[in-house]
């Protein structure tokens, strides 16, 4: 079993000395909402006394957002394992926060077009239209017997050709898929 590493704590500046950015810069890095520097302030930071950071941890990270910048996006990361054993992923979490928002935003935007009166849930639309339809199925469906009691000089495949061509029209109606151009 390999020696376990001695616990290496470096300071902000010499952190920001060895990133080559500032101490300011590791100070956001510090503070971003996703992935962020890790830092032992907790256990490290008394009145008066610098954040400290353990080496070991602030390479997994840096080591982590150089891939993820690579990349671009996410992606598996082949024989690198993570600590539970897996396949580690490395995700861009900045397109992952920009897909939230949109969604989040898409949402919100349903909301009130919905309350505007734009949009009808499903459960409306199906509670008012779905009679509707039935009693147009219905009455469709009687139109061959209705044409062989009011016309009984129509032969019998006369009215087959007649609940032909009217079956294909209920299944295209059935099958139809609505576009947006169709709903505006």
């Amino acid at each position: 079993m390999p020696t376990p590493l001695k616990k290496v704590l470096l300071t902000t500046s010499e952190i920001a000395y060895g990133m080559g950015v500032t101490t300011n810069r590791v100070s956001q890095f510090i503070n971003q909402e996703i992935d962020p520097l890790p830092n032992l302030g907790k256990d490290f930071k008394r009145r008066g006394k610098p954040i400290m950071f353990d080496l070991q941890q602030v390479l997994e990270w840096y080591v982590r957002r150089q891939v993820q910048n690579k990349l671009g996006g996410a992606r598996h990361l082949e024989g690198v394992e993570a600590d539970g054993g897996d396949v580690a992923t490395v995700i861009d979490f900045h397109v992952e926060k920009a897909r939230l928002t949109k969604a989040q935003a898409d949402e919100k935007e349903l909301a009130l077009a919905e309350k505007r009166g734009e949009l009808l849930p499903l459960d409306v639309i199906d509670e008012v239209i779905g009679p509707v339809i039935d009693e147009f199925r219905s009455t469709v469906d009687a139109i061959p017997a209705e044409l062989g009691r009011t016309c009984p000089e129509l032969s019998a495949s006369s009215i087959d050709v007649v609940k032909r061509v009217l079956a294909r029209f209920s299944n295209s109606l059935a099958d139809r898929r609505f576009s947006e151009s169709d709903l505006a």
